[in-house]
């Protein structure tokens, strides 16, 4: 109803809402009554930080075992024996290669330490995977969108190629990063292609216009989770460090340095693999009270920010 409203009135700046009071049912099955606005946000905050949450849960799943080798994004390697000695190998060859894009992973096989203390070796992405999930670290949320392959994925140099499967996408995306280091053009899968919605129906999209609204359809829909880095409510004290699915850790000195990061890291990585995310705990200047705050688990940022929200 509200799509089709929306369609009906491209220009509105005020869309239809909730009338309250409400009720609600929450995620535990409990039942709350929603009587003003203020109650609505403040109970999708509260939501949007603990689904956040689960992503800093990973090194509480499994944590790599010392020392193992890591492989830089020009496939040089280099043994690390701990915490620090990592962050200054992966700090070191970033300052010297500012301009190779790709992050550093750890190479397998490596040995991981599990919740119960035992010692298992990982031997591939899929491992990792199979303890990640195990531990229901996933994402709060599947994507929003599923690509059915076979697809055509189309270079910038005007050429195509027939993928079979995401790995085979990844892989295509990865070599031809490597091989054109200065494009700034990517590739980009062909038009029209199917695509599986998070419901399970399979439907045909045939522009960029149309994968964005289905994009913007489903992120709509799903509970507000807060900037964690760029919002009026408090700011990051850099730096941080961010951990990547396999346990390994980067830090970041600053905004600008964490944004273009991320952006490399897109660029060679395809979609659906898990972006690195700010390592717990992190120190913020909270700005109604220009007080440092360290932030031990997402749920710590909800009193922050539903006061300055509210």
């Amino acid at each position: 109803a509200i799509q089709t409203w929306k369609e009906a009135n491209p220009g509105a700046r005020i869309l239809p809402h909730i009338q309250l009071p409400v009720d609600v049912t929450l995620a535990d099955g409990t039942v709350s009554t929603i009587s003003t606005a203020s109650q609505l946000r403040e109970l999708q905050l509260d939501c949007g930080i603990k689904r956040m949450g689960k992503g800093h849960r990973i090194l509480e799943c499994m944590k790599p075992v010392f020392p193992f080798t890591l492989v830089f994004p020009d496939s040089t390697t280099q043994v690390v024996n701990d915490v620090e000695e990592m962050r200054m190998a992966i700090s070191d060859w970033r300052a010297a290669n500012p301009s190779v894009p790709g992050t550093t992973h750890i190479q397998f096989p490596y040995d991981v330490r599990l919740q119960d203390s035992t010692v298992v070796t990982v031997y591939s992405k899929e491992d990792v995977d199979a303890i990640l999930s195990d531990c229901n670290v996933e994402p709060p949320y599947g994507p929003c969108i599923r690509v059915v392959f076979p697809i055509t994925l189309n270079y910038p140099d005007g050429t195509g190629e027939e993928i079979a499967d995401m790995q085979s996408l990844r892989d295509a995306i990865e070599a031809w990063n490597a091989a054109h280091p200065d494009d700034t053009t990517r590739p980009e899968i062909a038009f029209p292609h199917e695509i599986i919605l998070p419901n399970g129906s399979t439907v045909t999209v045939d522009n960029k216009e149309q994968l964005a609204q289905f994009l913007r359809s489903c992120r709509e829909q799903r509970p507000f989770i807060p900037n964690l880095l760029d919002n009026q409510c408090y700011q990051v004290i850099f730096p941080v460090s961010l951990e990547f699915a396999d346990g390994s850790t980067a830090e970041v000195a600053g905004y600008q340095a964490y944004l273009q990061f991320l952006q490399a890291w897109h660029r060679s990585h395809a979609m659906g693999d898990r972006p690195p995310h700010i390592a717990l705990p992190f120190d913020v200047l909270v700005n109604a009270t220009n007080k440092v705050v360290t932030i031990n688990e997402a749920a710590d940022l909800i009193p922050i920010l539903a006061k300055c929200i509210n």
